[in-house]
């Protein structure tokens, strides 16, 4: 039962307007593919990153954050 309530949701337009607009969002943040990180909001890291990388961007956003 379940499974064909997700399958007709799935194949309904419920929920094309969201997911048009997340979309929309993620590219305009420069997303093109997996995996991406994006911190408070505004700070994006693509593809896969060594840890210092990443907390040098949470850095960065914790500090745009806070002007």
């Amino acid at each position: 039962y379940f499974v064909q309530l997700r399958i007709a949701y799935l194949e309904s337009e419920a929920g094309a307007d969201t997911i048009e607009a997340m979309d929309r969002r993620v590219r305009e943040l420069g997303v093109t593919g997996v995996p991406f990180f994006i911190f408070g909001s505004r700070v994006g890291v693509s593809g896969a990153q060594e840890p210092p990388a990443l907390v040098a961007a949470m850095a960065e956003a914790m500090t745009e954050g806070a002007s």
